[in-house]
């Protein structure tokens, strides 16, 4: 450090020292005394206290909102729901005034065989019993008329499929009471209910409905559904043409004859149910009931394809000539499912491997041979059902038959 310098300028430069010097002229005495700043240390720091750490109380957790779907508006069809509308109404109203004119009905309290249970298979339909009845009266529910035809009508209740199946009318069966007789005296003894007991009890069925039809009643339901197209040979169109004449006679109806000639005719319905009637050519009456069911063929046929009009005007026409023990329900649901209605299988029963025709108890008849096969046949070809097990009580009915033949 220099001689000169003072102390209190220990610590200064040389421009701190000329302004020193100025101020001690300018105020004539020495400047404040000015200290160097110690150099710049960074204080060190308290440690900090450490929060205690809190614990959140144990919840549920927290289950997240389902997502709410957004719904699309439905558009209104304000033309679409009138007419859908309007055709109900049109449906209940054609529904109503068909029951007007649609049959009373003749309840009836058929048998069965009590070791007969029905099947699932067979529930799946609904089997009616359908007898042509030769009554000149029209008084169908009753006994003393002989039916002509006998036919089981099947008809699928999901799909309208319908099964056909003729008992001949020769058909040596037990009629009632172990009274074993032609299956067409069945009718005759008892009426409806003691015919349908009959098919149950030979057959191991479980019909509860019956139709009989007159000749007149089928032949206005033909009418009334615009005839029907047959095929003929000019044999069938001959002997067609005497029983139209006949039932002139007997009937009053219409004796409009056919050509005599081979080759498609459309007929009317007394044409028709004269069709039905022939049983003079070959076949006898095997071929018959062929024709009965060609010509239940046709009128399904023509209802399917039939307009409204013409369905009601055929159901007014039942009521004139037709008896059931179905009720106007029962009878509507059929006939608004007309055009569902499609005929799938027809056949005659006995079938034709298991019948023979020959005299027996001093009558020409037909014999199934054997029953209890020809049962079994029947379930399958109505039902769909194989191996069909029969009845105690069918058994015991076919191996009387056997015993006599």
């Amino acid at each position: 450090m220099s001689a000169n310098k003072p102390d209190e300028a220990f610590f200064l430069d040389e421009d701190d020292l000329q302004d020193y010097e100025e101020y001690k002229r300018n105020h004539g005495g020495p400047a404040p005394e000015m200290k160097e700043e110690a150099p710049f240390t960074e204080r060190p720091k308290a440690p900090r206290a450490k929060a205690p750490v809190r614990q959140a109380p144990l919840q549920e957790p927290v289950r997240p909102r389902p997502v709410k779907k957004v719904r699309r508006r439905r558009r209104r069809h304000p033309i679409r729901n009138f007419v859908l509308v309007l055709v109900l109404t049109l449906l209940l109203g054609m529904g109503a005034f068909a029951a007007m004119f649609l049959p009373e009905s003749y309840p009836i309290h058929p048998s069965y065989n009590s070791g007969a249970s029905q099947s699932l298979a067979s529930r799946a339909w609904t089997t009616i019993a359908l007898f042509g009845v030769d009554s000149r009266d029209q008084n169908l529910a009753e006994g003393d008329n002989r039916s002509d035809a006998i036919l089981i009508c099947a008809i699928h209740k999901l799909t309208g499929e319908v099964r056909l199946v003729s008992l001949y009318r020769d058909t040596f069966l037990d009629v009632g009471g172990g009274n074993y007789t032609k299956a067409n005296a069945a009718y005759a003894y008892g009426g409806p209910g003691q015919a349908v007991t009959m098919l149950n009890t030979n057959l191991d069925l479980h019909i509860h409905d019956f139709a009989a039809i007159g000749f007149e009643g089928l032949a206005n339901a033909i009418d009334a559904l615009g005839g029907v197209d047959l095929e003929l040979t000019a044999e069938e169109a001959g002997y067609l043409n005497q029983y139209v004449e006949d039932m002139y006679w007997e009937l009053g109806t219409s004796d409009e004859s056919v050509k005599v000639e081979d080759g498609m005719q459309h007929l009317t319905g007394i044409q028709a149910v004269a069709y039905c009637r022939i049983r003079y050519t070959a076949g006898d009456d095997y071929k018959r009931t062929e024709r009965q069911r060609t010509v239940m063929k046709a009128v399904l046929t023509r209802a399917r394809h039939a307009g409204p009009g013409n369905l009601l005007r055929a159901a007014r026409t039942l009521s004139e000539g037709t008896a059931t023990s179905m009720n106007k329900a029962e009878l509507l649901a059929l006939l608004v499912r007309a055009p569902l209605y499609k005929l799938d299988e027809t056949s005659g029963l006995p079938a034709q491997e298991l019948r023979t025709a020959d005299m027996i108890q001093g009558q020409s008849c037909v014999i199934p041979l054997t029953l209890a096969e020809n049962a079994r046949w029947l379930h399958e070809i109505l039902y769909g059902e194989k191996g069909y097990e029969v009845s105690p009580e069918l058994q015991e009915r076919s191996n009387y038959i056997q015993s006599l033949y």
